[in-house]
């Protein structure tokens, strides 16, 4: 990460007096913004704000950062306006964390027709089914299918997902057709390693209330393709 990144998210802390309200400001998360001034703090080898729960203040050295840097980033955006208007692109790197299920389905295309559409952006792309950690390996931005738990990355929900139980007219005619969601104990079940629930499936009545039922079987994968291609073939 370059300096001139950190250099800005100290500079938005101070001018928002705070982590929590320079994250809802800018629309970064409050834990990238921390990463972003403790590495600064590490570089300069100096304290530039004083944390506690209750206070939040410059040391004599933020103090004098702050006004410097003001001034330089002033002086970058300046020249980098100057240049957007000679030029009127849109360029760099965006590093992006997707499902390999979300590539490979028709929507995926969205990705390769965004890159068509700006081709001065380098739009680098990673595939992958766990939940990469966005702050620690540098990611900008992620599309993740699930429930986000209490967080403090900054999330757009893009479209409504629901998990369905499914099984083969094969798998019925052999086990019968489970009733109540107990039922699953005893029918093999196919087992996404990707779900947050593994082999503890929760199911939620018309009253609201939870219950959760232990299933197993004889396959458990980390692709939902695989998982479904294993549903049809019973």
């Amino acid at each position: 990460m370059d300096t001139l990144t950190r250099m800005r998210a100290f500079i938005d802390v101070v001018e928002a007096e705070g982590f929590s309200a320079a994250a809802r400001k800018i629309g970064r998360s409050k834990a990238l913004l921390s990463k972003y001034v403790r590495e600064l703090e590490d570089e300069l080898g100096a304290l530039l704000l004083n944390r506690t729960t209750r206070q939040f203040s410059l040391t004599e050295a933020g103090h004098t950062y702050y006004r410097r840097a003001s001034e330089i980033v002033r002086e970058v955006d300046s020249l980098a306006d100057a240049v957007r208007e000679s030029s009127g692109d849109v360029r760099g790197r965006i590093k992006l964390s997707a499902p390999r299920t979300f590539a490979d389905a028709p929507i995926g295309q969205s990705l390769i027709d965004f890159a068509k559409q700006h081709p001065d952006i380098v739009l680098d792309i990673h595939l992958d089914d766990r939940f990469v950690d966005l702050v620690e390996e540098g990611f900008d931005l992620a599309v993740r299918i699930s429930r986000l738990e209490n967080s403090s990355l900054i999330a757009r929900r893009l479209a409504p997902f629901s998990v369905r139980l499914c099984a083969s007219p094969e798998l019925i005619a052999k086990h019968g057709m489970p009733v109540r969601p107990q039922d699953l104990g005893r029918v093999p079940c196919i087992i996404d390693t990707n779900g947050r629930w593994l082999t503890n499936w929760p199911f939620k009545g018309d009253s609201g209330d939870t219950v959760t039922v232990s299933v197993s079987g004889p396959i458990e994968v980390n692709s939902p393709m695989a998982a479904r291609a294993a549903a049809v073939a019973g």
